[in-house]
């Protein structure tokens, strides 16, 4: 089965303008808007530029962000807990160049996933051979570090918590001049390694538990995943053992998430496409429902060029984060791919990169913005993401393997060396 056909270097200058198609970027919103929309949003500012990849709740209400805030000291990875509001309660430097990914533990506690890159991860001029190590670590309510293990070799980019207390852990191992190959290993709640597999599928990105005991992994084939990317989806079983891969070109898959029907998968699609005349590359957020065979179930382009994050509303559907153009955006859709709200905060530079589901129906979101100039981390809460606060504006996509239309409205056209802004690490 195929779908469709056939960390950057630093801070990137501007170097390409944006061709953005006439119906693109009309007011805030990329679909109807979200109402009740935005219910708090906050900055944070933790050095030079400061950027957040990962967002859970906590017991109490409130929340924990991962990511970085570069230039104050050596180690950049940055953990802060805020109440519900937003305000922070304590930050915690942790050892690396930044927190890939958070998963929660019982007890208020949380596995949290940090990586260092040789040379700095944002002056390194050569990401496809670079070399590194993680750490995997139990941070408990107060920020102190119960265990830390080291992945000597390997960069983790994503975590998760299973049922029986265990950890799962993905991404790739630096290999510099022999490619590169996706691991995936399982750890116990004291930090003890179970079992580590590896394969020769691609980057792994994303990682995405069932509740039968089997994973979802899938990522890009190489480390480098600007547009035009290919892309792969794998389920192992609960030991790690390959059930099957699927390619998926001309994507660029960057999360995933389980589905009552297998797994919803998500990222950017791209393919060239005829422009009053003028072929061009084109590059529009997209989204897919797998089952657990691996065959297309749904497939849809949405507004924007990518998504980074997806989390379930009950009831609803699923809420995604990403970017349109340069600006952050979410938006919403039901279980068949159709956007049901959205809201683009298009009055600044920024991007979403996280994205968590309270248990009230709402959802905060997390990214970095530069709304006061300087680059902040940036976390928005919002509320009442409910059935009746939203109306469809389309209907549900086709279900046809390998094909996908590209509306328009949804797409943004662009050179192939597309200014990212400050983007995934």
């Amino acid at each position: 089965m195929q779908i469709g056909e056939g960390w950057m270097n630093g801070y990137l200058k501007w170097a390409i303008s944006l061709v953005l198609i006439s119906a693109m970027l009309v007011g805030a919103g990329g679909a109807a808007p979200i109402s009740p929309m935005e219910q708090w949003n906050a900055t944070f500012n933790e050095g030079t530029f400061t950027d957040f990849f990962a967002v859970e709740g906590t017991d109490d209400g409130g929340y924990l962000l991962g990511g970085f805030g570069y230039g104050v000291e050596d180690d950049s990875a940055v953990l802060i807990r805020t109440d519900g509001s937003g305000a922070v309660e304590w930050t915690v430097r942790m050892g690396g160049d930044s927190v890939a990914a958070l998963a929660p533990l019982d007890g208020d506690a949380y596995a949290v996933a940090t990586y260092s890159v040789d040379g700095g991860f944002l002056s390194n001029s050569d990401p496809a051979n670079a070399t590194g190590l993680s750490h995997l670590s139990l941070i408990g309510p107060d920020g102190t570090t119960v265990w830390d293990q080291t992945l000597e070799g390997k960069r983790v980019t994503d975590v998760a918590a299973l049922p029986d207390g265990s950890i799962a852990v993905t991404g790739w191992v630096w290999n510099p001049g022999n490619g590169v190959g996706a691991f995936l290993a399982l750890y116990d709640g004291s930090g003890t390694e179970t079992w580590t597999r590896t394969y020769d599928a691609g980057a792994a990105r994303t990682l995405a538990p069932a509740p039968d005991g089997s994973l979802y992994i899938g990522g890009t084939l190489g480390v480098l995943d600007d547009p035009p990317c290919t892309s792969w989806i794998m389920r192992t079983d609960s030991t790690g053992n390959s059930l099957w891969t699927h390619e998926l070109p001309d994507r660029s898959l960057f999360t995933s998430l389980h589905s009552d029907d297998g797994c919803l998968l998500s990222g950017s699609m791209s393919g060239p496409q005829d422009i009053n005349g003028t072929t061009m590359l084109l590059t529009t957020a997209w989204a897919a429902e797998i089952d657990d065979a691996g065959d297309l179930i749904w497939e849809t382009d949405l507004p924007g060029v990518e998504m980074n994050s997806a989390a379930t509303l009950p009831g609803t559907g699923y809420i995604l984060a990403g970017r349109w153009g340069d600006s952050p955006q979410v938006q919403i859709i039901d279980g068949n791919g159709a956007v049901l709200g959205g809201e683009v905060w298009d009055g600044w530079d920024g991007r979403f990169s996280a994205i968590f589901a309270t248990q009230d129906g709402g959802a905060v979101t997390t990214g970095w913005s530069r709304m006061s100039g300087a680059v902040e981390g940036w976390a928005v809460s919002l509320a009442g993401l409910s059935p009746s606060a939203t109306t469809p504006e389309s209907p549900a996509p086709t279900a046809t393997p390998g094909f996908l239309i590209i509306s328009a409205g949804a797409a943004i056209a662009i050179a192939p060396l597309l200014h990212r802004g400050l983007r995934r690490r």
